[in-house]
């Protein structure tokens, strides 16, 4: 059986914290520096295996079989170690496999803001500040729960109005309690990457 010819990835990454393959056929497109704001939006939609003349070629070290595979069924085990949101650019999930497997090395995931609050050297200070952001809006939306519950009662009005702004509360505060979890977790493990120097 012939051994599949294959072209390496090679990996950069831009200004906005981006990870790009500098092999991927629309790379200069990627780093043109005159792009338009609306060229700009329309590029985070090409930052994919999938646009690449390798990947429809099947020439990519990765195969196409796998590269689907990732991403329809694997990429949402990806998650930034710092804040726990999905990662969502492929390039980022692509560059770990790679480096795992090519150099048994293994990436630290994070997301681009998270690697820009890293690269500032914010990160505490801004997952702080989201923490106590997320606390506060949940406190508001129970505190004026309340306030709509003896606004009904004053006036007499209908418990169905309390019922579903009671649940889309409810919703929301269970997702912003996630995300400070979530942001918890991610210091203690930005704390032991430190610690590794990993990070």
């Amino acid at each position: 059986m012939v051994p599949r010819k294959f072209i390496e990835p090679k990996f950069e990454i831009d200004e906005k914290k981006r990870v790009i393959c500098q092999n991927h056929s629309n790379y200069l497109e990627f780093i043109d520096p005159n792009k338009d704001y609306f060229e700009e939006q329309f590029l985070e939609l090409k930052l994919t295996c999938k646009t690449c003349s390798h990947y429809q070629n099947d020439e990519c070290y990765f195969s196409k079989a796998r590269l689907d595979k990732i991403l329809s069924k694997e990429s949402k085990r990806f998650k930034c170690a710092l804040c726990g949101i999905r990662i969502e650019r492929m390039f980022t999930i692509i560059q770990k496999l790679y480096f795992k497997e090519k150099y048994d090395v293994e990436l630290t995931l994070t997301c681009c803001n998270c690697q820009e609050f890293l690269s500032k050297g914010t990160y505490l200070k801004e997952s702080k500040r989201r923490m106590i952001a997320y606390l506060l809006i949940i406190l508001f939306l129970l505190y004026s729960t309340w306030l709509l519950y003896f606004s009904l009662i004053l006036f007499n009005l209908t418990l169905y109005i309390l019922l579903l702004y009671g649940i889309i509360v409810f919703y929301v505060d269970v997702l912003l309690f996630s995300r400070i979890l979530k942001l918890y977790v991610g210091r203690k493990n930005f704390k032991k990457l430190v610690k590794n120097r990993q990070i």
